[in-house]
């Protein structure tokens, strides 16, 4: 915080705060923080936000998150920090699996898929890991694969996607070695969801 204001409680933002995996993290990061639920159609996210508050959260926001604009990544996180001082915890839970049938002959589709889930990632990943190191403080928290780990025939499209994300994630970890900054790379197995 700017002004020497005390910092009470964390700043944890769920970057698709509709997925069922973004809430559930941010039910367990609440307790005495401030959770911002950025999502499109952010003024949908009734439901969510009530799960949140109910998990002992200070505060509960929503703002409104478009992953495939990549302009407005860098606005998107300026404003937050504005609004609710820096950004202790950064949770990025968006992405779509797709349908691989026509992602194989649908060559829009299959570059969709890629846009959300390796593209956006990285542009807003390194807007937050350039907010974060400035500050001095901050962890990342991103979702992997094992689908990335070793890309598959049922899903390739959508596992070379999380395999880039995989291995710019360990990139960036490495690069943000002694900045005071961390990421945790996550990597579940199949998820009902």
């Amino acid at each position: 915080h700017s002004g020497g204001a005390v910092h009470s409680g964390e700043v944890v933002v769920i970057f698709g705060g509709r997925s069922e995996i973004g809430v559930e993290l941010a039910t367990r990061l609440a307790p005495r923080s401030t959770v911002v639920l950025a999502a499109r159609g952010a003024d949908r996210l009734g439901p969510q936000v009530a799960a949140v508050q109910a998990a002992g959260a200070r505060e509960v926001r929503t703002a409104e998150f478009d992953a495939d604009d990549l302009a407005s990544h860098g606005p998107l996180v300026e404003r937050l920090i504005g609004d609710y001082g820096r950004i202790d915890t950064a949770v990025l839970a968006f992405g779509i699996l797709g349908e691989q049938d026509r992602a194989e002959t649908d060559p829009a589709h299959a570059v969709a898929i890629v846009h959300t889930d390796y593209l956006a990632q990285i542009s807003l990943l390194t807007v937050l890991a350039t907010a974060m190191r400035a500050a001095g403080a901050g962890a990342l928290v991103v979702f992997s694969s094992v689908a990335g780990v070793r890309v598959r025939r049922a899903n390739y499209v959508y596992g070379s996607a999380k395999a880039g994300l995989d291995g710019f994630a360990n990139g960036l970890a490495d690069a943000l070695a002694g900045s005071g900054v961390g990421l945790l790379l996550v990597r579940p197995g199949f998820v009902i969801g």
